[in-house]
């Protein structure tokens, strides 16, 4: 099945400028590993060192924010992911 994964403006470059690419998973999880063995370079900005999904990310599932330990959720074809970067300001 076909998901989209929405690709935050910072993260381009590791996309060849993809704005949005597809990826093939039955998971918020699975999706994300599609992605990396896609796009190597994407790796280092969804995962910290530990295979885990780096706590910076928010997770968008269809315009809504998941938590963490829902990333075992199932998607559907044509669903949309977008990992936000969490900004901290003052």
């Amino acid at each position: 099945m076909s998901v989209r994964i929405k690709i935050y403006d910072a993260y381009q470059q590791a996309t060849g400028g993809e704005k949005v690419v597809s990826v093939e998973g039955r998971t918020v999880r699975e999706c994300f590993e599609s992605l990396v063995k896609k796009y190597p370079d994407m790796w280092k900005f969804i995962y910290d060192g530990e295979d885990f999904v780096c706590p910076h990310l928010l997770i968008s599932l269809n315009g809504t924010i998941i938590d963490h330990d829902n990333l075992d959720m199932p998607v559907k074809d044509s669903d949309e992911i977008f990992p936000l970067v969490m900004i901290a300001g003052g």
